[in-house]
């Protein structure tokens, strides 16, 4: 038994076990890479350069949803953006109290029942929380509300023009990560314009269903536009577009030794 042991210790196991494969890593081609790198990089320089112009064309899009005018307004230092002006209402008092109420209820039947899937009872218990306070501070401070509709009108503009201006550095730099052929790059390119051309088409028909109820149903929705249906949202379908994309890749070319290989 003693002699088992001490052949086993004096035995080389390196020799017979290979090292643990913890990782994978891509072909990479840097000439693609840096085409990429300066194909999307310039591409968000020339979108900011042009950003009045971007916003001019969200607004005339959004028209052809609502009725409205396009004004444009100097935002600092001689720099200018379009967006649409519309009239807006502050909430009356029974709105005021009917959305408090509501909220209220949404919050005791979620917190007693689990009605619904945890993720919806937290996102739906957001919305009504923001509403709720929205509906309170109308109700005490409505007197002294500092923005009117084309404030929300030249905030949302200022928002979605500076996304999409930074769609092609923010993703296109990532996605040149894949460069181990031409029509990887290809297909980089077309992901990259197929978010761009959702963001804008997205961006305006949001931006003209914001507009209409803002002017018909009050400010009383402004915040939850914002922090529920605004930026974050663009995050999402961002993201999703990406890692569908990614996942798709890696799908197709896992089999290629020749784009991936192990790290030993």
């Amino acid at each position: 038994m003693g002699s088992d042991l001490v052949s086993s210790k004096n035995f080389d196991l390196k020799s017979v076990i290979h090292y643990a494969r913890f990782g994978r890593v891509l072909k990479q081609n840097k000439r693609l890479f840096l085409v990429q790198i300066l194909l999307y990089i310039t591409s968000s320089f020339y979108f900011i350069s042009h950003l009045e112009l971007i916003s001019y064309y969200l607004s005339n899009f959004s028209l052809h949803f609502i009725k409205s005018t396009i004004t444009k307004r100097e935002v600092v230092g001689g720099f200018s953006l379009y967006f649409l002006s519309l009239p807006g209402r502050l909430p009356t008092f029974t709105e005021d109290l009917v959305a408090f109420l509501s909220t209220l209820a949404i919050l005791l039947i979620n917190y007693r029942t689990n009605l619904l899937p945890k993720p919806f009872k937290i996102w739906v218990n957001f919305l009504a929380i923001i509403l709720m306070i929205s509906s309170l501070y109308f109700i005490f401070f409505s007197y002294i509300f500092p923005y009117t509709l084309d404030d929300f009108s030249l905030l949302y503009v200022i928002a979605q023009v500076g996304i999409m201006s930074f769609i092609p550095a923010l993703v296109g730099v990532s996605l040149a990560l894949f460069n181990f052929s031409w029509w990887v790059l290809l297909t980089n390119f077309f992901i990259v314009s197929l978010i761009l051309v959702y963001s804008f088409v997205f961006g305006a028909v949001r931006y003209a269903i914001f507009l209409y109820t803002l002017k018909n149903y009050s400010f009383l929705w402004m915040a939850n536009m914002f922090f529920n249906f605004g930026p974050l949202l663009d995050m999402i379908y961002i993201s999703g577009i990406y890692a569908f994309y990614v996942s798709l890749l890696s799908k197709k070319t896992r089999q290629s030794i020749k784009v991936w290989r192990w790290i030993y």
